[in-house]
């Protein structure tokens, strides 16, 4: 959801949609809907494989793909397409495709773009359009699977074993970041969350992982290292996981906790209860 109100979808191989709600359904983002000018990439868009969005101000939107790399769209409001373009491959080979897996845009304008391959990269969307460039923002991490951008302007960086942490500060900081390491390895990690009581949740292919909150302090990790758990299936019991593998993690409006998982439909905890093994399974989705 962006924040003029469009609702937006990506999907495997049927690129981008956009809701209608005059007519309740999505409408692709295809040849057929764009002008003259953007029917090239339209086409090659609609075919892609959307992993990531991130919605900004005045319609813009960026689509991260699976192989066709980073897309910047930005609309009317008349939701007519005025531009479209591809952000270049980052490194010394420009034309290739790559994996933008992760998107998060902060509130400085700059977007933060998670890679397999080329690692943490920042764009400056505030530079007009064409003229920006993916900065190389993190090093050690070449694989960025998930990204998190808390309440207080925190980044969370989910690479493929573990979480590092940068602090607001230091992320507005010029120069290259400095991350911390959360000490515990994961199996592949896919999502990211700091809950709004200050707790974080990841999920992973092996089960969902919880790190309790400590105080905020601008320079620690705040977390309570020693206060940790995972969460896994077990059998005959309709409170657990009903999956290991857990894909997203969302947040509602209503501190209600939603868990996507492969082959198990979706989760929900109410995170002004505990304790969080009474998870509540609701059931594959349908289609």
């Amino acid at each position: 959801m962006g924040p003029d109100g469009r609702l937006w979808a990506g999907a495997e191989s049927a690129g981008l949609s956009l809701y209608d709600a005059d007519h309740n359904r999505f409408q692709p983002i295809n040849a057929r809907y764009a002008g003259p000018a953007h029917r090239r990439l339209a086409r090659l868009l609609s075919q892609a494989s959307v992993v990531a969005l991130a919605a900004g101000p005045g319609g813009q939107l960026w689509v991260g793909t699976e192989r066709n790399g980073l897309f910047a769209l930005r609309f009317d409001g008349q939701r007519r397409l005025v531009a479209l373009r591809r952000v270049p491959q980052p490194g010394p080979q420009p034309g290739l495709a790559y994996h933008a897996a992760a998107l998060a845009l902060d509130a400085d304008g700059r977007l933060w773009v998670g890679t397999m391959g080329a690692g943490l990269r920042c764009l400056d969307t505030r530079i007009p359009a064409g003229a920006g460039d993916l900065a190389a923002a993190l090093a050690g991490a070449p694989n960025v699977r998930a990204l998190h951008l808390d309440r207080r302007g925190d980044l969370w960086v989910g690479t493929d074993r573990q979480v590092l942490w940068v602090a607001s500060a230091q992320r507005r900081a010029p120069g290259p970041l400095v991350a911390k390491a959360l000490p515990t390895p994961y199996a592949d990690i896919q999502s990211v969350l700091l809950d709004s009581f200050g707790r974080l949740w990841v999920g992973t292919t092996y089960g969902l992982h919880l790190w309790e909150a400590a105080a905020a302090t601008g320079t620690e990790l705040p977390l309570r290292l020693d206060h940790y758990s995972q969460f896994l299936p077990v059998d005959n019991d309709p409170n657990s996981i009903n999956s290991e593998r857990v894909h997203q993690v969302f947040e509602d409006r209503n501190q209600v906790l939603w868990l996507a998982a492969s082959a198990g439909g979706l989760n929900k905890v109410d995170l002004r209860q505990k304790p969080f093994h009474n998870l509540q399974r609701q059931g594959a989705l349908a289609g």
